[in-house]
């Protein structure tokens, strides 16, 4: 199985979406390969005068209950640092969790 690693062409309000298909199986390898492409990506961000932001980077893993359960990975190394894995993030206002559900994004919004 070829794993992908994908990043958007262009920087949509200082968010730089990475994107690493893999099976469950295969966990490790796309860590690593996620590893590889963010590497890249920094040197790409330096080579423009930016940087990477760590404090704010996140990583999650996307997939079904069944899929996640499988995974054992909590946190993936990235420059100087490693990140931990998340279950939720937020994106421009909206809270996603890692089985793509909207119970999050409903528990935020009551909250609130």
């Amino acid at each position: 199985m070829a794993l992908t690693c994908t990043s958007m062409p262009m920087i949509r309000r200082n968010r730089l979406p990475v994107k690493v298909s893999t099976s469950a199986r295969d966990a490790e390898a796309a860590a690593a390969r996620l590893t590889v492409c963010l590497f890249d990506m920094e040197a790409w961000l330096k080579a423009s005068r930016l940087l990477l932001n760590l404090t704010k980077t996140q990583v999650m893993w996307l997939g079904s209950l069944q899929q996640l359960v499988k995974v054992n990975i909590l946190e993936v190394p990235v420059a100087s640092t490693r990140i931990n894995v998340s279950e939720t993030g937020r994106d421009l206002g909206v809270v996603i969790d890692s089985q793509l559900s909207l119970s999050a994004q409903v528990a935020a919004v009551c909250r609130s």
